[in-house]
């Protein structure tokens, strides 16, 4: 028994069904630049999500000219598996009224009672240290 490249997956769909409801839509417009439809409306479901990502990009498949939904699945799948797509969950005792706004990766969490992350704008320059330093 192994693990299964992600190259080499057949069911996508399932996996991608979840990534897609832990993940905030906020999250995903921001990282793949799409538009996706409102989270509460029929529309949004993993298909039409696979599909739009894989037209964004040109995945097109061979004689149906359909998107290419299983490449476009198997680029989100490693994007979650290595850390590209933000996620992550507040302390349990979070409360933002006691502790400062948390960020991650560009993105500042809003609700701590759930992963709604939106994209923040750099605000400041980030000191390396060695303007501090005096020079020889």
């Amino acid at each position: 028994m192994g693990v299964l490249p992600i190259q080499n997956i057949r069911d996508y769909m399932s996996p991608c069904s979840l990534i897609l409801s832990r993940i905030s839509k906020e999250v995903l417009e921001a990282y793949y630049r799409i538009r996706l439809p409102p989270r509460e409306s029929q529309k949004y479901t993993t298909l039409n999500f696979l599909s739009i990502y894989a037209l964004k990009k040109g995945w097109i498949t061979g004689g149906s000219s359909n998107p290419n939904v299983a490449e476009a699945a198997k680029v989100v799948l490693k994007d979650f598996t290595t850390g590209a797509i933000v996620f992550c969950h507040a302390r349990p005792d979070f409360d933002p009224s006691k502790h400062e706004a948390v960020r991650q990766a560009g993105f500042d969490v809003r609700d701590a009672g759930s992963t709604l992350l939106i994209r923040d704008a750099p605000s400041e320059e980030i000191k390396t240290g060695e303007e501090d330093q005096p020079s020889d």
